[in-house]
């Protein structure tokens, strides 16, 4: 390859200072990178539809009703969002177990704590089942387990 390169420097047809056919290359490629370069490095730009962000800041606006069912008496529960925001709860004993309210906004995450009221026999599995039902959307019901206290997170889809 050397060897092949070495003559074809030396062949008749090459003609011109070493110097100035080098420059010429280098003009070349700098000719050739510019378009390139230009190319490969435009800025990128996010493509949302415009429907769609208003339809998620009109999600977050909008209240949401939900349904909380309870397996058993519960002394507290909290809704809470990612950040820790208190979003709804339920402090003093009431004999209900079943609660309905309303969210200020539709968190992607939802946090939910429930401490069990003190009974005479334990219970063998306790359960929570909560329905949002947004304006916007279908209803999301999930349902949560536990041999005792709840403490656990559901993300919405």
């Amino acid at each position: 390859m050397l060897a092949l390169l070495t003559n074809l420097a030396h062949a008749p047809f090459v003609r011109g200072s070493p110097l100035l056919r080098t420059f010429f290359v280098i003009l070349g490629l700098a000719f050739a990178i510019v378009p390139l370069w230009k190319i490969t490095h435009r800025p990128a730009k996010a493509i949302a539809p415009k429907r769609a962000l208003q339809t998620v800041e009109r999600e977050k606006e909008q209240t949401c009703p939900f349904t909380l069912t309870l397996s058993h008496q519960a002394s507290s529960v909290q809704i809470k969002n990612a950040s820790g925001t208190v979003l709804w709860q339920q402090t003093d004993s009431p004999n209900t177990t079943e609660f309905s309210a309303t969210l200020t906004q539709v968190p992607p995450t939802i946090f939910l704590s429930i401490t069990w009221a003190p009974q005479s026999s334990p219970a063998g599995r306790y359960f929570a089942k909560l329905r949002l039902d947004p304006q916007s959307r279908a209803s999301l019901t999930h349902t949560f387990d536990s041999s005792t206290n709840i403490d656990d997170i559901w993300e919405l889809p």
